[in-house]
């Protein structure tokens, strides 16, 4: 009986391994089948054999401030107490001033109160304005106002409330969304000064750099004002003489009165700035080079497999309304040439309405199966649109799109990648974080201007419209159609 009750656990056993040895084979058989399906060249490197008849012709600087007791080179430091960031120019400051924000990072969650002081650029102003108010938009953006701080700052010599002062400020809204992906929450006091002494905002300004969990931000154009390679933390009164002078004055007297250790984040000029953006420009310019010889290959490719990639997505659209199967083309029915790695976008449409659409980014498998599983897909995800009938069938217009490889577009920030972006024939894949989303070409004509594109997009990643931030990564392409109506 026992050694029954053995044999018949060791055959569960055996039967139990083997299973698990089919199951192994079969997955893997399914990988490898993937893989063997597909041709090893890419058709955006494809060239119409010579033999073939039918050839187509086809400065600035960042720094910080700490209590000197904990240096910057100690292994605990305390939180910052002064941070000196700079406006000179946003596409010149901008890197510099988000590696200021960064160095906050360690701190982010004990920064509740940040006072932000600027100095007005556009109107003589007499003395220091603090805004009247719960919450202050600023470029759409809103932000809840410290009223106990602001109310005692207003309190003191030269400082009042002005709301209008704060109509054309433009160096807050730059810098706080930066500041803001760093530090998610805290209550803000804005301060725009004018004619006012370094003396009499420091004394204001003082006490707050000591109280925990405050900030004070002072933004200022270092790099216009200071020439030499050096340390202009430390400079004296004679050192600054531009815009946001008397800020830094006022950040020295407060540190010296604390006894603050500055440390130096970053230092750059002008031409440093310059340099980096010829070199994106001339590496834009050889992306652009090599896309381009990639479409010439897609149009290379589709004047002589169009035809058959259209009549491919035809048999799975078929396929999928008619039998609800999905179809698979066979080597032995189509040229090899089509088992070339490819992605693309099958787009379905009736009546000039879209019904139906889906497509991949990258060349994974050959362009054949590609299309295949797109229109299967297209025709698969529409629960929104018209649906698909036997009936209807004949009436559905098929698009496919051919995509070139991508490639990185370098910025500086949102207004100059504005001014890259080609909208007759640039695709945008925008990544941020775990978040993407990608546009066609055709996706230009429907908005109005390159900022509501960019806003859509942000949109369909996932982000706020007005969201920006330049760790934002953003890939082109460009694309090759194939429509039944020309074919």
């Amino acid at each position: 009986m026992n050694s029954s009750n053995l044999d018949i656990s060791k055959i569960i056993k055996y039967v139990l391994i083997a299973v698990a040895i089919v199951f192994v084979i079969i997955l893997n058989y399914c990988s490898i089948n993937e893989h063997m399906s597909s041709n090893s060249r890419k058709i955006t490197s494809y060239k119409i054999p010579e033999d073939y008849k039918e050839r187509t012709r086809p400065s600035v600087v960042a720094g910080i401030f700490y209590p000197a007791e904990k240096t910057p080179n100690n292994s605990e430091k305390k939180r910052p107490e002064l941070l000196i960031i700079p406006h000179a120019g946003y596409k010149y400051s901008t890197a510099v001033a988000a590696k200021a924000y960064q160095a906050l990072k360690p701190y982010a969650s004990k920064i509740k109160n940040v006072i932000f002081v600027v100095p007005q650029h556009k109107k003589q102003l007499k003395g220091a304005a603090l805004y009247a108010g719960e919450k202050i938009s600023l470029s759409g953006k809103v932000y809840k106002i410290n009223e106990k701080i602001s109310e005692e700052l207003s309190r003191q010599k030269g400082f009042f409330f002005s709301s209008p002062a704060f109509a054309s400020e433009e160096i807050m809204s730059e810098q706080l969304p930066l500041l803001q992906q760093v530090v998610p929450n805290f209550l803000l006091v804005p301060l725009v000064y004018g004619d006012i002494a370094a003396a009499d905002l420091a004394s204001a300004l003082e006490k707050y750099a000591a109280i925990p969990h405050t900030l004070i931000i002072i933004s200022s154009d270092l790099a216009n004002y200071y020439s030499e390679l050096q340390n202009p933390l430390s400079k004296g009164e004679e050192a600054h003489s531009d815009c946001g002078n008397i800020g830094i004055e006022a950040a020295q007297e407060i540190a010296k009165n604390l006894n603050l250790t500055p440390e130096m984040l970053d230092l750059v000029n002008a031409q440093d700035i310059m340099a980096q953006l010829k070199r994106y420009d001339e590496e834009n310019k050889t992306e652009e080079k090599r896309l381009e010889k990639e479409r010439q290959s897609l149009k290379e490719f589709k004047s002589l497999y169009g035809k058959t990639l259209l009549k491919i997505a035809r048999i799975s659209l078929e396929e999928k309304i008619l039998h609800d199967k999905k179809y698979r083309p066979s080597r032995k029915d189509y040229n090899n040439t089509i088992f070339d790695k490819g992605a693309s976008y099958v787009k379905l449409q009736q009546n000039g309405q879209n019904i139906g659409q889906s497509g991949s980014l990258l060349p994974k498998k050959a362009i054949a199966h590609n299309v295949a599983h797109n229109a299967y897909e297209a025709a698969d995800n529409n629960a929104e649109n018209p649906k698909i009938t036997p009936e209807n069938l004949p009436d559905i217009k098929i698009t496919i799109a051919l995509l070139t490889g991508y490639e990185r577009v370098r910025y500086n920030d949102e207004q100059n990648l504005l001014n890259k972006l080609d909208e007759t024939q640039d695709g945008v894949i925008l990544r941020s974080g775990d978040r993407q989303a990608a546009f066609l070409p055709e996706e230009w004509k429907n908005y109005k201007s390159k900022q509501e594109f960019l806003n859509a997009l942000k949109f369909k990643a996932g982000l706020s419209p007005s969201y920006w931030s330049n760790k934002i990564k953003i890939f082109k392409f460009y694309t090759e159609e194939i429509t039944e109506d020309e074919n």
